[in-house]
């Protein structure tokens, strides 16, 4: 099944992006935070009708599911 897109009464999407590195490692591996939020900006900004309704990010295992930006997005 494909994830429904959330769309307002204007047939807006509200897109919520998110970034996540585990810590140094990643941030040696090119994944940085910052490289992330680009990329995730760009995508958003490259689609029709999409509205960029909030940002977030951890730096945390992904392991884990009690990320504090993860649970409030």
């Amino acid at each position: 099944m494909k994830p429904r897109k959330p769309r307002d009464p204007n047939g807006l999407v509200h897109a919520l992006l998110y970034t996540r590195v585990s810590g140094a490692e990643h941030q040696k591996l090119g994944l940085r935070l910052d490289v992330q939020e680009k990329a995730t900006r760009s995508y958003a900004a490259s689609q029709a009708g999409w509205i960029v309704a909030g940002e977030y990010q951890d730096m945390m295992t992904g392991q884990r599911d009690d990320r504090p930006q993860y649970q409030e997005m």
